[in-house]
């Protein structure tokens, strides 16, 4: 599951690996460095993937488009 949303310019992130069968819930570490523009971001969780992008901003420029993250949820961790 992840929550996050911008707060005073700051974007705040909250990701957790929800066990159904044991009734669990564990709090994952968000890779933040990702963020380069909280006010122009989109994050999706889909099945065991978390996929980053960083939209149009006027705070930074990258040549080639966008900046993009795919991570790989495993076992409760995020894989880079």
């Amino acid at each position: 599951m992840l929550i996050y949303g911008v707060s005073n310019s700051s974007l705040l992130t909250y990701l957790y690996y929800v066990d159904y069968t044991l009734s669990t819930i564990q709090s994952l570490t968000y890779p933040t460095g990702t963020v380069v523009d909280p006010s122009n971001y989109l994050a999706i969780v889909e099945e065991d993937w978390l996929y980053i992008r960083q939209l149009k901003s006027s705070n930074h420029t990258v040549s080639g488009g966008n900046l993009e993250y795919v991570y790989q949820i495993l076992l409760d961790t995020i894989i880079d």
